[in-house]
């Protein structure tokens, strides 16, 4: 699977590899981040909601 993405976007196998990896890394890091903010909104969302503001 690794050589057919290497193919498609015109890089090396070990630099595909690489690409991957940076890519699953920076999700893994930032996933925490992105639900603590998405939970924030949806409180934000929920006490205007009760207080008659939209």
């Amino acid at each position: 699977m690794l050589d057919k993405i290497s193919v498609s976007i015109g890089v090396s196998i070990a630099s595909a590899g690489q690409l991957i990896t940076a890519f699953s890394l920076a999700n893994a890091l930032a996933t925490p981040f992105v639900i603590l903010a998405i939970a924030r909104f949806d409180a934000n969302n929920h006490r205007s909601e009760e207080n008659g503001k939209e």
